[in-house]
């Protein structure tokens, strides 16, 4: 009897174990999942994103720029603890400025750890501020 009785609690664990602990996939379309767990590069979204991508090394310092039916403005290039040369982007009607760096000579998005607030004006709240952060 005391064999049958640790044969079905190992039963019982073993049946909680497979199903209670399962979980649902990650969420590997989230830009969040995506920034904390495959850092790298974002791809372009939009053709806006594509027009800032072609345009991004001529634009001047916080300048707006129409692009692609919008009005893009970037921050000046600082150099990124990474070693990499980037630069903030903010898009009309976005919330939140966007992170361009220059990979291998070709400007792509990353991800911004430090998103940045788009003052009401479309340009980068902290532009300034930017340029010193590693």
């Amino acid at each position: 009897m005391h064999r049958g009785v640790q044969c079905r609690w190992l039963l019982a664990t073993f049946i909680v174990l497979a199903t209670g602990c399962g979980s649902s996939p990650p969420p590997v379309n989230d830009p969040d999942y995506r920034a904390l767990t495959q850092p790298g590069t974002e791809p372009a979204q939009s053709e806006v994103d594509k027009a800032v991508l072609q345009a991004i090394d001529g634009m001047a310092v916080d300048a707006p720029t129409p692009l692609a039916g919008h009005t893009v403005t970037a921050g000046a290039k600082y150099t990124a603890a990474s070693g990499r040369v980037c630069r903030t982007v903010s898009v009309s009607g976005e919330s939140v400025a966007r992170l361009v760096c220059e990979i291998a000579g070709t400007w792509s998005f990353v991800p911004d750890v430090v998103a940045t607030p788009v003052a009401p004006s479309g340009t980068a709240a902290d532009s300034g501020a930017r340029e010193s952060a590693p």
